[in-house]
């Protein structure tokens, strides 16, 4: 078991720090805080693991997006494939990260927050608040499959 969870570990480490790297930071500690500097500069400043994480969140999301248009524009088949392996590994990294991030304070919150979200539409459901839009929603519904039946898909 102790083998296992070292792996993954070192595996959640090396993506992290492989970002850390390419957003052109150094980590360290100081007076057993976590510390980062910019490649090149001599401020150092505090820095904590949630917004460590959070902002390798946020990086990998963009790199996603700029990827995302660049399969959009390939020339040919062998610079598709390799944007399309990158782009795999981008989203294997962002599930990793994303298990991280679920952990620290803003996962948290974002959890917190989407319960109550959820909890309040319940609530006005129940109490009819939308009654005619998901009648309507229901009507396209049916509208639609009957139109797939009809043309047999």
């Amino acid at each position: 078991m102790y083998q296992s969870y070292s792996a993954v570990f070192k595996k959640d480490a090396a993506v992290i720090l492989e970002y850390v790297e390419q957003m052109r930071y150094e980590l360290g500690s100081r007076d057993g805080e976590l510390v980062r500097r910019k490649i090149g500069k001599e401020e150092v400043e505090s820095y904590r693991y949630e917004d460590l994480i959070d902002a390798v969140d946020i990086w990998i999301f963009g790199k996603i997006l700029e990827l995302n248009a660049l399969r959009d524009d390939c020339r040919n088949d062998i610079e598709r494939a390799v944007h399309e392996s990158e782009y795999q590994r981008l989203k294997e990294d962002e599930r990793r990260v994303g298990k991280l991030y679920e952990k620290t304070c803003y996962g948290k919150a974002v959890d917190v927050l989407a319960e109550r979200l959820a909890e309040k539409l319940f609530d006005n459901i129940l109490k009819g608040k939308y009654k005619q839009e998901i009648q309507d929603m229901a009507e396209k519904i049916c509208s639609f499959a009957e139109e797939e039946k009809r043309y047999g898909r």
